[in-house]
């Protein structure tokens, strides 16, 4: 059954929602409404990966993040669920993974050393294997438009698994995303999006990140029907058994993940 991971940006330049929540009691009254919509993951970032984004340090994420990641952490644990850090750096995840986290979100693709000894050394961690040629993404970065995609990630995850085992990561710890938006043009990262149930033949589990993403300016200018596009997007990810949706808006997904099981159920 798949499974919604809400998202937390602690930030004040995201592309969706930077600068939205930004104290107590908006990041507070967000999880809170998220649990109830049915997120059993909430992942939680203090440093926007959008294009053009300034890189911050590990301490200024640190100095975002260290208000609030205590009682984030006990809230979505009393409530079931777990807690996803999306960051880049070995020393934040060190401190996440002391404070109670669950799960490691590293949008860098496995590059940094400090990281992979933190995830390595808490062997209850989960870890999101993404895809990146680089963060912030960059519209410059691109993987040549001739690529074969599912090569060129399988490559990737093939390379990076084996390596990560060698650290002591097992795949029984590891999530794969194939980072759309993330050193992929649009057109490559709808192309991906269609092409998910393939990368099911590494037997991991997939998560996919597809939440109002500039892919779906291919389909329509229009920002407001980007979250119309991304329920399309969900239905046909459903109804592939993709494990893990990583999307803004919890409510109208629970709401799309009922009818479809309602149709489901009539068709029998």
């Amino acid at each position: 059954m798949t499974q919604w991971v809400g998202i937390l940006n602690i930030t004040p330049d995201s592309f969706s929602d930077g600068g939205v929540y930004v104290n107590a009691s908006s990041i507070f009254s967000h999880l809170e409404q998220m649990l109830i919509d049915g997120a059993t993951i909430c992942d939680i970032g203090a440093e926007s990966t959008r294009p053009h984004a300034t890189p911050i340090t590990a301490e200024e994420e640190w100095q975002r993040l260290s208000p609030y990641l205590a009682t984030i952490i006990a809230t979505v644990h009393a409530a079931g669920g777990q807690v996803s850090l999306d960051t880049r750096h070995g020393a934040t995840a060190k401190r996440a993974i002391d404070l109670g986290v669950d799960w490691i979100n590293d949008v860098s693709g496995a590059t940094c050393p400090e990281l992979i000894r933190a995830v390595a050394n808490a062997l209850h961690i989960r870890y999101i294997l993404m895809h990146s040629l680089g963060i912030p993404a960059s519209p410059t970065q691109l993987l040549p438009d001739d690529t074969n995609l599912r090569n060129a990630l399988d490559v990737f995850f093939i390379q990076r698994l084996r390596w990560l085992e060698s650290q002591g990561i097992g795949r029984d710890r590891v999530i794969l995303d194939v980072g759309l938006g993330f050193g992929k043009s649009k057109k490559q990262s709808l192309e991906l999006l269609w092409d998910m149930p393939y990368f099911k033949h590494f037997g991991l589990p997939l998560l996919v990140g597809h939440s109002r993403k500039s892919m779906f300016s291919l389909c329509t200018p229009e920002r407001s029907e980007h979250d119309a596009l991304t329920l399309l997007g969900s239905s046909y990810l459903i109804h592939h058994h993709i494990d893990y949706l990583r999307v803004h808006n919890i409510a109208r997904h629970a709401t799309l993940s009922t009818e479809l099981s309602t149709r489901a159920v009539h068709k029998r």
